[in-house]
């Protein structure tokens, strides 16, 4: 009268669903930043501009 594997079943079931849309939600989300489908904000220590909070400002030098 022991529910015990019926339950251990279940439950290795919806981790196991939980764990791979996870996982297919960080691929598609990678896939679409490389593929630029959506824009990430770029970080460039480098430029004046992209560390200013003004975001029309340009510095030419």
């Amino acid at each position: 009268m022991d529910n015990r594997k019926k339950f251990d079943l279940t439950s290795t079931f919806i981790v196991i669903l939980v764990l791979s849309v996870i996982a297919l939600v960080v691929f598609l989300g990678n896939f679409a930043a490389k593929n630029n489908f959506i824009s990430l904000p770029q970080i460039n220590l480098f430029n004046k501009a992209a560390k200013s909070l003004n975001p029309n400002a340009y510095y030419f030098s």
